[in-house]
C-alpha cells in the first residue's frame, strides 16, 4: 500500500499545483475557473484516497512520526482551501477577504504538501 500512498499523494500534489498555476497565470482565459475547480476537486479526491491507502496499509500505530502529523494537517488544509474558495462566491459581502484567505491557504497547502512529500521520501529511504 506504500506505493499507492506515494503515487496518490504525489499525483494529488501535481494536480493541485496545476490548479494553482492556472488560477495564478491563466485568469485571462475564459475556462480558468472551471479548470481550477475541477483540478481542486480531483486533487482532494486523490489526497483522500492517498490517506486511505496509508491508513489501510499501515500495520500498527498511526501518527507516530512528524510526517504523519503534518500529513493530517495537509489533508485538513486540502479540504478547507476549496471551501474558502467556494464561500467567496456565496458570501458576497466578504468575497474579497475570503479570496485573499483562499489564495494564502492554497499557497500554504502546496508548500506544506511539498515539505511532507519530501519528508515521506526521506522517511522511506528514497531520498
Amino acid at each position: 500500500m506504500f506505493y499507492y500512498h506515494l503515487g496518490l499523494m504525489g499525483t494529488s500534489f501535481m494536480v493541485l499545483f496545476t490548479g494553482g498555476f492556472i488560477a495564478r497565470y491563466e485568469k485571462r482565459q475564459r475556462w480558468w475557473l472551471r479548470a481550477h475547480r475541477g483540478l481542486a476537486c480531483t486533487g482532494v479526491i486523490l489526497a483522500m484516497a492517498g490517506f486511505a491507502a496509508m491508513f489501510l496499509g499501515k500495520e500498527g500505530g498511526h501518527f507516530r512520526t512528524p510526517h504523519a502529523w503534518l500529513g493530517a494537517v495537509v489533508l485538513l488544509m486540502v479540504f478547507v482551501t476549496p471551501v474558502l474558495g467556494n464561500l467567496s462566491f456565496v458570501m458576497k459581502g466578504k468575497a474579497a477577504t475570503l479570496r485573499t484567505i483562499h489564495r494564502w491557504s492554497g499557497r500554504a497547502t502546496l508548500t506544506l504538501m511539498a515539505v511532507n512529500l519530501l519528508s515521506g521520501l526521506f522517511l522511506a529511504g528514497i531520498l
